[in-house]
């Protein structure tokens, strides 16, 4: 699953294998069932050696999900960061805020790139995605505030997506019974005086998109990614032998013969939308 290790990289300063690293990364080839970040230490009983320093790091990783170009489009690019789930039944875990900036670009995004003053990481106003957001995961049963999902459809001849999410400590009241966030303006959607803490750190993430087949939308011959009336008669049409299947190239799949079974699926798509189909 992974494409590469870890950077680690101070400068060259004179005191570098003292300094500590201050980037760590990793490329993945697809999401993760679970990810955990720790610190590691020289070991002083084994000189040479490192082992885990503390608890965890309290920065959640993103997860991405690439959807296809529909008829010929652009895919669509999701990424989901979930909070921490609670420690204590029952409660709501510690709240973080959280700021999100996104960019596209046409080339691919190397390890090396995720780094806080590289150009290809999004940090500008503009770039701005979401500004402000509570990410608190609750009690089973009780979502909270416990993910921060962002989606867009890719401009057309981008090549990657980076995100960079910055956290920091929500230091606002809570709820005295379940520990629920009780932010000040009763949304939670920017802090408050006294709600916004120390910076925690960033997560600069992204995904590189390989070359996806167009995912056909049957009945969609035209490519305004519906399917109308029209389509549809004119598949009846083609099944009939009164029309040519180059009158509905663009939604129908390679070498698919039209028959009962794909009008079906034409019509369903026209209830339900292309993407459902």
């Amino acid at each position: 699953m992974s494409k590469g290790a870890h950077a680690c990289w101070t400068g060259g300063s004179a005191n570098y294998l003292s300094s500590g690293g201050e980037h760590f990364g990793v490329g993945l080839t697809r999401n993760p069932t679970n990810t955990v970040y720790r610190w590691l230490v020289a070991d002083p009983a084994s000189p040479g050696t490192l082992r885990p320093s503390g608890t965890k790091v309290g920065i959640p990783a993103a997860s991405w999900n690439v959807a296809p170009p529909q008829g010929g489009g652009n895919p669509v690019v999701r990424a989901v960061i979930e909070a921490e789930p609670p420690e204590v039944h029952e409660q709501y875990r510690d709240a973080m805020w959280g700021k999100v900036f996104v960019t596209e670009s046409e080339v691919e995004v190397e390890l090396h790139h995720l780094v806080t003053d590289d150009p290809a990481v999004p940090h500008e106003q503009s770039e701005t995605e979401v500004e402000w957001t509570i990410l608190q995961a609750g009690p089973p049963g009780k979502k909270g505030h416990n993910e921060l999902a962002n989606e867009a459809k890719v401009r057309a001849g981008n090549k990657s997506v980076t995100r960079r999410y910055e956290f920091y400590e929500y230091t606002g009241a809570y709820d005295p019974e379940n520990h629920e966030v009780m932010c000040g303006d009763g949304d939670c959607n920017a802090p408050l005086d006294g709600e916004l803490g120390n910076y925690i750190g960033a997560q600069m993430a992204a995904v590189n998109l390989v070359d996806l087949p167009p995912v056909v939308c049957v009945g969609n011959g035209d490519g305004d990614d519906a399917v109308g009336v029209n389509g549809i008669i004119v598949l009846v049409n083609i099944a009939l032998g009164q029309a040519d299947t180059s009158e509905c190239a663009g939604g129908l799949p390679a070498a698919a013969s039209v028959d009962v079974t794909l009008i079906v699926q034409a019509v369903k798509n026209a209830l339900t939308g292309c993407a459902a189909g």
